[in-house]
This record gives structure tokens, C-alpha cells and sequence, in this order.
């Protein structure tokens, strides 16, 4: 239904559709959608400011926004102008559409003109120069779920808790489209404190779960680490820095599992599993 609907807006293959939305069964929705129809997938942090949103709905030509009243807000008005279609979750306000309105179509989506073609643009941070976009196609995108799948022994009794964005290529291949493609459970959730996280991870009972590092020392550092119910746990997963051998000792002391590193780059998704 959200793929016609983009398509009845009159959006077609190779067409920027930028993401501005919080972990939410419409961003999942949104991202499935604009893959259905074809379209490039541009997400954008919600933590950007007006500059570097204008810097990637620039760089990028995305010809729409899905994105939240309150993320609206801190477009300028010459970038708002620049997109054809707004897509709001919520009230949309006037000249915007209401992501409701996307649903009902009976209309199907065209088939994929091309599955190699590019399908997601992620912005490298810049550390090493101005930020990049870095293209990953649908095929690319499939290889690498399915080896994550194949690599991981995944199958449809898994469930992961997400804590990041859904839109970082490391989330959407090893938990989203993971769990899509072996007929597993998301649960999703975003910036949660660490009792936060553990209430969640003990009502969600996942077999795996992502923590980068910095994130991963707050959380077992926290005392439910050691008081909660780890029976269905596999390992975790980490990446994006140096965990430590502090940190791999104290979670497999404290939770009998393996945090398990992963090795990558925006510009290629997973290299290497330890």
C-alpha cells in the first residue's frame, strides 16, 4: 500500500526519497516501500541540524521527505520548497500529505526496473574530509543479509532489540532485514538510558542485540546487567570502535554471552564478524 501510494505521487525508479523519522513501524514500512518501488533511500539523522540537512537533500536531489511534524520544524523554508512531496506521520499541516493517505491505494507498485541499481545512500561522518554518500544497491543489500544470515545461524525463533537507528546500513542489514529474512521478531526502540534498556530487553527477551561500544560500557555497567534473565540470549553484537577486553570479559561475566565484534565502513557494510 505505501509503495502505490508513493508510486500514485508519481515517484519512479532512481528517485530520492529522504527518511526523517524516529525507529517506528513507518520507517520500516517507508524503507520496504521506497525498495518495492525502486526508489533511493536517503536517511537523515535526527539529530542534524538545518545545514546538514540541507547539505544531503542537495547532494542527493531527493524529490521527497518522510519525516514527523516535529522534524519539520527545523527545515528552512527555500529546503522545504525544494521538495515535491512531504510526507508527514502525524498531522501534516497545510501543502503537506498525511502519511495516512498514502494507505487504501488498491494500485500495485511497477516491478524494479533494475536490482543492482542504487537503493540507499548513507553520508560518511567526515572525519577524514566533507562527508560522502556512500551508495549501497539492492543486491549488495541482500548478499549481505543473507550471509549475515547464513553466518549467524539465524532462523525464525530469533527477535533482536533495536536500539539505533534502523537506517545505519549496519542496523538495517544484521537486525532489520535480518530478522525479515529469516522470519524473525524486531523489537524496536531508540536512546534508551540503561534501566530503560534493560526494562525493554527483559519484556522482549531477544536472542541477539546491537550496542556500540561507548553505548555497550553505560548498559553493563548498570546493575540489571547481572539481575536479568539471559536464557535466551545468543551473543551480542558491537561495532564502530574498540571495544576492549574489558568489555568483551565483563559481558560474557555478567550475561554468559559473547559480544562479538564486527570490522566495516559506511562505504562497504560488514567485512569481518570476531
Amino acid at each position: 500500500e505505501v509503495a502505490a501510494g508513493l508510486a500514485r505521487l508519481g515517484l519512479v525508479p532512481g528517485d530520492g526519497m529522504a527518511l526523517m523519522l524516529p525507529n517506528s513501524r513507518e520507517l520500516i514500512l517507508g524503507i520496504l516501500a521506497a525498495f518495492r518501488l525502486g526508489l533511493v533511500v536517503v536517511p537523515i539523522p535526527l539529530t542534524f541540524a538545518q545545514a546538514q540537512i540541507g547539505f544531503v537533500l542537495s547532494h542527493t536531489g531527493a524529490r521527497a521527505l518522510f519525516t514527523t511534524p516535529g522534524c519539520l520544524n527545523v527545515l528552512s523554508d527555500e529546503q522545504s520548497d525544494r521538495l515535491e512531496h512531504i510526507i508527514v506521520r502525524g498531522n501534516a499541516g497545510h501543502g503537506h500529505m498525511c502519511y495516512n493517505d498514502l494507505l487504501g491505494s488498491r494500485r500495485e507498485a511497477p516491478p524494479l526496473s533494475a536490482y543492482d541499481q542504487a537503493a540507499l545512500v548513507v553520508f560518511t561522518s567526515g572525519t577524514t574530509g566533507a562527508p560522502k554518500g556512500a551508495c549501497h544497491t539492492q543486491a549488495s543489500l541482500v548478499a549481505r543479509t543473507k550471509a549475515f544470515i547464513e553466518t549467524m545461524e539465524l532462523g525464525p525463533g530469533e527477535s533482536t532489540l533495536t536500539v539505533f537507528p534502523a537506517t545505519r546500513p549496519v542496523v538495517l542489514v544484521s537486525q532489520v532485514l535480518a530478522m525479515l529474512g529469516c522470519g524473525g521478531r524486531i523489537v524496536l526502540y531508540e536512546r534508551l538510558e540503561p534501566e530503560e534498556f534493560w526494562t525493554a530487553y527483559t519484556r522482549s527477551k531477544p536472542t541477539y542485540s546491537l550496542l556500540v561500544p561507548a553505548y555497550a560500557r553505560r548498559i553493563f555497567a548498570h546493575e540489571m546487567a547481572t539481575s536479568t534473565d539471559h536464557s535466551r540470549l545468543r551473543f551480542w553484537l558491537t561495532g564502530g570502535d574498540q571495544p576492549g577486553v574489558e568489555l568483551l570479559r565483563q559481558v560474557r561475566e555478567k550475561t554468559g554471552r559473547p559480544l562479538l565484534n564486527m570490522f566495516g565502513m559506511t562505504e562497504t557494510g560488514i567485512l569481518a564478524l570476531h
